[in-house]
C-alpha cells in the first residue's frame, strides 16, 4: 500500500492478517513514497489502539518528526511490525510514541537534525524491540557553526526499557545508542 495513514484519534485495531508471522508481516508494506510519515497519529489515540504487523517504509516527515510513524503523544500500541529505511528530523523512525511499544524491528532510519535514528520522545515503555543500524546525522552546512544530531538509537526517551537489542547505531553528535534517555532499564 503506497499511502501515508492518519489514524485521527481513533482508538481502533489496524493489523496484518497474522502479525506474529515474519513472511506475512514482510509483505504486508505500508510504504509512504517519501512524501510524508508513513503513520500519523493525532495523539489521542488510547492504550486499546493497535498498530500490528506492518512493513512500514519509506517516510519523509513534512514536519520534521517520525519518518516512519509520527505519534504526536499517542497512547496507542506498536507491536509486531518492521521500521525501516524512514526520514525524519527527529525519530527517522518512530517519534513521540508515549504507550507500549513491543517487538519492534526498527532499523536502517536516519535522523538528520535533532536525533533519534531509531526512536525520539517515546516516553512508555518499550520492550523487546531490536534497534539496529539507525543514524543521526545532521548534514553539512557551510559557515561558522557545525551541528550535530545525537542518539542514533535513542534520543530524549523517558521511558521504560525492557529486554531490548540496541546495536550498531550511529550518532555524529553524541550517543550512538542512546542519548539524553532517562526512566528504568529492566
Amino acid at each position: 500500500y503506497h499511502e501515508n495513514l492518519s489514524i485521527g484519534g481513533k482508538s481502533l485495531t489496524l493489523r496484518s492478517s497474522d502479525p506474529t508471522d515474519a513472511t506475512v508481516v514482510q509483505a504486508t508494506i505500508l510504504d509512504g513514497s517519501h512524501t510524508d510519515s508513513v503513520v500519523i497519529f493525532s495523539g489521542a489515540e488510547t492504550a486499546n489502539c493497535l498498530l500490528s504487523g506492518f512493513n512500514i517504509q519509506n517516510g519523509s516527515s513534512a514536519t520534521g518528526y517520525g519518518g516512519g510513524i509520527r505519534g504526536n503523544g499517542t497512547l496507542a500500541t506498536l507491536r509486531g511490525n518492521w521500521i525501516h529505511d524512514n526520514l525524519g528530523g527527529h525519530g527517522g523512525g518512530i517519534s513521540d510514541c508515549d504507550g507500549l511499544i513491543e517487538f519492534n524491528g526498527v532499523y536502517e532510519n536516519l535522523a538528520n537534525s535533532g536525533g533519534g535514528g531509531g526512536l525520539s520522545a517515546c516516553d512508555g515503555e518499550i520492550r523487546f524491540n531490536l534497534v539496529r543500524d539507525n543514524i543521526a546525522d545532521y548534514p553539512s552546512v557551510s559557515g561558522p557553526f557545525t551541528f550535530r544530531a545525537d542518539g542514533g538509537g535513542f534520543h530524549e526517551c523517558r521511558a521504560t526499557f525492557h529486554n531490548n537489542i540496541v546495536t550498531g547505531n550511529y550518532a555524529d553528535g553524541r550517543g550512538g545508542g542512546f542519548y539524553d534517555c532517562s526512566g528504568l532499564l529492566a
